[in-house]
């Protein structure tokens, strides 16, 4: 990994590494999105940390944690990480597009 990739460079080159093992797993006979790909992801996200870290880092409790204001209880909080939140913005951004294509279809231009 080059030292001056940004965020959503490095998550692209995970998303493609993920392809990658997924092909591997298929080519071994096993299943693409099975306990075997599961493991080889796991591996792999400790190659990009930057990716994976907690947001509660700097939080001492969930409580206190701004990211917290949807859980109850701090043990029922899943954490969130960097890739989390770059993937629900490219499925976001992924359903405006589709929405915008079926708009200018709609309208003929």
């Amino acid at each position: 990994m080059a030292m001056d990739m940004n965020i959503q460079d490095l998550y692209d080159e995970y998303i493609l590494e993920c392809a990658r093992i997924a092909r591997e797993c298929e080519a071994e006979g096993l299943p693409s999105n099975g306990a075997t790909y599961e493991l080889r992801v796991q591996e792999l996200r400790n190659l990009y940390p930057e990716l994976f870290i907690d947001i509660y880092d700097d939080c001492e409790y969930a409580d206190d944690c701004e990211y917290a204001d949807d859980c109850e209880d701090a043990d029922d909080c899943e954490e969130e990480t960097v890739s989390d939140i770059l993937l629900r913005m490219k499925q976001s951004v992924d359903e405006l597009t589709q929405k915008f294509d079926e708009l200018i279809e709609k309208i003929g231009v």
